[in-house]
């Protein structure tokens, strides 16, 4: 019984870290968006002591390293033909100019909506 309780307790504290990781990583993500902020006064506001620590955190979960993902929010990208929007947009790349005649256009105001 004790072997059971040990390891739903561990089970449920991954969880909970896992889905509070994702709470702090997104609140970082919006912190970014300021290009006057640098990376560890992100990782401190958003409560991780350790810079390099906030670094693996992020890649876990984004797929890529904050510092690429600073960099991608400064960078002002056109999509030049529809497939490039929905690449763009998978990588999380906003662009800043595209072809206005096609279905992403209206999915794209509904997401800019919502947010």
């Amino acid at each position: 019984m004790e072997q059971l309780f040990s390891c739903f307790h561990g089970l449920a504290k991954m969880l909970l870290d896992g889905e509070n990781g994702y709470q702090l990583i997104h609140r970082a993500m919006l912190l970014m968006e300021n290009p006057k902020l640098k990376l560890c006064e992100v990782a401190k506001q958003v409560g991780y002591n350790d810079e390099y620590y906030f670094i693996r955190k992020f890649k876990q979960l984004v797929g890529i390293p904050p510092a690429t993902y600073m960099k991608n929010r400064q960078r002002k990208v056109a999509a030049y033909s529809f497939a490039n929007i929905g690449q763009l947009l998978a990588l999380k790349i906003e662009p800043f100019a595209a072809p206005m005649d096609h279905y992403w256009t209206d999915m794209y105001r509904r997401n800019r909506r919502l947010a």
